[in-house]
């Protein structure tokens, strides 16, 4: 429309603008954004109902005012106040069309309260679009394939709890309730990060309003609504120590598994200092970020047949600091009932680095640097200020580059329903049966942080226990100087301290959470060893441009595992049928043996069942028969499955390994103060491999 010329028209313009705008415009576009699952329809449907109705406004109003209606002569003015306000009202919906247009094409998650919803919100296997209707809302996904050309709706950036901001900062999480109709398409940005990501990632977008969780796979549009076709549900707890990480899909894509008819739900918790700083004086209580864990399990656990999941199947998996969060659930009263298997990878809440003992001590120090002394202060801080103080603060309080806001204690909470944690996890995991004693699937690489680690750093794996890490330190400085003296030289100083690591920032951790959880669990422990170096590991990707790497050492390292059960960088913008039809071709036998074991577990709460409880068929064919742990058996017992080239179930043998042994004593220094092994008085023992 020529505005200019709007002042000037006859009222046989007037009226024939007014329905050339609905008829050329607003009903062309009404079919548009209906067949595009466009929620913007809405609003048009208003535009015209104001523009039709304005085109016999003019003419009733100027009846009312006459008491004979004469008619008018073509060429006659309209009346320029009538003119200008048609012009305004045609401007303010037209913007107001676009507006709605641009944050749908975004993929905003804009509230929209007041829309009616569609009727076949109550049936949304109807409407041909991936919608899921809610007590009182709408959630509207979109329609996606998998790299094997399978159709599946996502869920992206759906709010779980109210957002942690402002004097919900350091609080625990608050339930959020869903009303009216909600585009969920985009994820939603990262949890603060106490560090950048390693060079080969891209930077994370990053928010305080970060708790939202993400849904794939599920019932299609149009597939009938049965208990027979409920799919199993995975909810993934990612990794980073506590103080980085996300639920994004550029790392966790989750198509391989929902081509395996699960599932998957991923979700963002509270890091570092926002999600586990301890000061219950100032209340500011412990663990908010295993909280929001538990609540987002909760939501899964509630919402899941309406996603088309089995609320009676619900996998619990977690890598690194996500499988020690594992581990907590698993001993917390607070989540049995809520998920009936666990997944544990590379990670448990026996790590050095999962359990801080003295949490006080970050605590205040944290206080002083940013001159607060109560919670209202903390809360009114810039978020920029909060972080960076947070970054210099882990580096020059330790002087080294480990993170001091950890899971801690959380026994003084009077509601049982808030206690995860506990005051010692080693004692917990010797007490007795977890409480929610289901079926697990624990295990690790084969040399996880071996190589990452350079000699000055071991420290790096020795922190937060009783004591001092330094005094241990210089206790294993001259014991190496004391097997140098006895001419035992086997293994170089360099190497001694690798192989050490490794077995003391993970692999020690889960097998001392694997003894003594198979020694009081009646369901079935699953463990296994990932031995397979190849193109589809995450760590090549994640850490081999990192400054603190060592590609001297070949083999798996901590996370190599997961790109054979999410799907792989190399996969990147391309199509299963781009990727070069021999390339990776081990890569892709050891995966789809991986997933075929993870997916069996995740249905029947067994790696290897002979045929599946929900059906007659067999479970796919058959690699090796895997044996639980702690199988009653005595034959069958103390067997783990090493997954390479080939897949072999073999008997555990962590005694023969010098390095569990010496760590063994080396942990007693560090949980008991037994440190007589170490002194001068005690011969070194000969270290080989």
């Amino acid at each position: 429309l020529q505005l200019h010329s709007v002042k000037n028209c006859t009222r046989v313009q007037f009226r024939c603008v007014v329905l050339c705008v609905d008829r050329v415009f607003c009903v062309p576009f009404v079919r548009f954004l209906r067949r595009c699952n466009h929620l913007s329809w809405w609003f048009v449907l208003v535009v015209r109902f104001s523009l039709r109705n304005l085109s016999s406004v003019q003419i009733t109003a100027e009846r009312s005012t006459t008491s004979e209606y004469k008619p008018r002569m073509a060429n006659e003015r309209c009346p320029p106040a009538k003119c200008r306000l048609l012009a305004v009202v045609l401007l303010t919906l037209t913007l107001l069309v676009t507006l709605v247009m641009a944050l749908s094409a975004s993929g905003g998650t804009v509230p929209q309260h007041d829309l009616p919803i569609p009727p076949s919100a109550s049936d949304p296997s109807s409407s041909g679009i991936c919608m899921v209707g809610f007590d009182h809302g709408l959630a509207i996904g979109s329609l996606r394939q998998t790299y094997g050309g399978s159709s599946y709706c996502a869920y992206e950036g759906i709010p779980y709890v109210q957002p942690p901001v402002g004097k919900l900062r350091f609080e625990d999480p608050q339930p959020y309730h869903l009303e009216g109709a909600r585009l969920f398409q985009n994820v939603s940005k990262a949890c603060p990060q106490a560090y950048e990501a390693p060079a080969p990632m891209e930077k994370l977008e990053t928010s305080e309003d970060c708790l939202y969780l993400n849904v794939y796979g599920g019932r299609l549009p149009g597939a009938p609504q049965s208990d027979d076709a409920l799919w199993p549900v995975m909810l993934w707890i990612h990794g980073g120590s506590f103080v980085v990480g996300s639920a994004q899909t550029d790392i966790f894509g989750p198509e391989f598994l929902v081509e395996k008819g699960i599932i998957v739900v991923t979700f963002n918790y509270r890091l570092a200092a926002l999600g586990f700083l301890s000061l219950p004086d100032l209340g500011i209580n412990a663990n908010l970020g295993l909280l929001d864990q538990l609540e987002a399990l909760r939501w899964t656990a509630r919402n899941a047949i309406r996603f088309g999941g089995d609320p009676t199947r619900i996998t619990l998996c977690g890598w690194s600091a996500g499988a020690a969060s594992v581990t907590y659930h698993l001993y917390s009263p607070a989540a049995k009932g809520l998920f009936h298997n666990a997944i544990i990878m590379s990670g448990s809440m026996t790590q050095s680095w999962a359990y801080d003992f003295d949490p006080d001590r970050c605590g205040r120090e944290y206080l002083r640097l940013l001159d607060a002394t109560n919670r209202e202060q903390l809360q009114s801080r810039p978020l920029a200020r909060l972080m960076a103080i947070e970054r210099a603060f882990h580096i020059n309080f330790f002087s080294l580059f480990y993170y001091c806001f950890l899971p801690t204690d959380d026994s003084y909470r009077p509601e049982p329903e808030l206690r995860i944690v506990g005051p010692d996890p080693f004692a917990r995991v010797r007490s007795g049966p977890p409480e929610s004693d289901v079926p697990l699937l624990v295990g690790y690489t084969t040399l996880e942080h071996g190589n990452l680690f350079l000699e000055r750093d071991f420290s790096h794996t020795t922190p937060n226990f009783p004591n001092d890490n330094a005094t241990v330190q210089a206790l294993l400085e001259d014991y190496l100087d004391r097997r140098a003296a006895h001419g035992n030289r086997s293994v170089p100083r360099r190497r001694f301290y690798q192989e050490l690591a490794s077995v003391a920032d993970i692999i020690y951790g889960i097998q001392y959470f694997v003894r003594q959880a198979a020694a009081h669990k009646r369901a079935p422990l699953y463990r296994y060893l990932f031995a397979y170096d190849g193109a589809f590991g995450y760590a090549k990707h994640w850490y081999y441009r990192n400054e603190i790497v060592r590609p001297d050492l070949p083999g798996p390292m901590h996370g190599d595992e997961l790109g054979y059960l999410f799907t792989p960088f190399v996969y990147r913008g391309h199509r299963r049928k781009d990727i070069v039809a021999g390339a990776y071709r081990t890569e892709r036998r050891v995966q789809r043996r991986m997933l075929r074991l993870w997916s069996n577990f995740i249905k029947y709460g067994n790696p290897t069942p002979v045929t599946s409880r929900h059906g007659n068929g067999t479970a796919g064919r058959r690699i090796v028969r895997w044996y639980p742990y702690n199988d009653p058996i005595p034959e069958r017992a103390n067997h783990y499955l090493r997954i390479d080239r080939r897949i072999q179930l073999l008997p555990v043998a962590d005694g023969d390994n010098p390095f569990h042994r010496l760590w063994e004593r080396v942990f007693r220094c560090l949980y008991e103060f037994d440190c007589e092994f170490l002194s001068a008085d005690s011969p070194p023992e000969d270290v080989r491999r």
